[in-house]
């Protein structure tokens, strides 16, 4: 378990160095805030699996301000709400990962979990781009949480096939 110390030292460093900046992006709402997510892998499979028309609240970076924390989540809801496509998705690290995840719906109503992770000394380290793994699943919903470190949960997955997974977009 690592101390707090090396916590708060840790969250420092993937702030910087992590899965996403929002570069010059006003808003987590922002479409461009997926540019860099995870060295810009989350994009090439997030946005066409939802497809063009769906409702897109944006990504969460670790230094994403609080407001952009409650706009991400109040866009979230309304379109879990809506019943049509949407794609949003979040940054975070654990002791051993620095990952990102999103969810999106594709416009046949499949509901998609994505996760994208790399060891957490490999993407602290700097000293090139982190080799992120890949892993997806199929849900049956999502809902919102209240929680900075990941602002929704989703239920009733099952994990892709290696067929379905070379199906989807960029993934391949």
């Amino acid at each position: 378990m690592l101390k707090p110390a090396c916590k708060t030292l840790l969250l420092t460093t993937l702030s910087c160095a992590g899965c996403s900046t929002l570069g010059g992006a006003g808003s987590a709402l922002d479409s461009s805030t997926w540019d860099s997510s995870c060295n810009g892998e989350m994009r090439a499979i997030v946005q066409p699996l939802a497809g063009d028309a769906a409702e897109d609240c944006g990504f969460l970076a670790l230094h994403a301000s609080d407001k952009d924390f409650y706009d991400i989540m109040g866009c979230a809801r309304s379109a879990l709400a809506s019943g049509k496509a949407y794609r949003f998705g979040y940054q975070n690290f654990d002791e051993f990962f620095g990952y990102c995840r999103a969810v999106a719906r594709a416009p046949d109503g499949q509901v998609w979990f994505l996760e994208f992770y790399a060891p957490v000394d490999e993407v602290m380290n700097g000293k090139g781009p982190s080799q992120y793994r890949f892993n997806a699943k199929q849900c049956s919903s999502v809902s919102v949480i209240k929680d900075r470190r990941g602002f929704f949960q989703a239920q009733g997955c099952a994990e892709a096939t290696d067929e379905l997974m070379k199906s989807l977009p960029g993934a391949g």
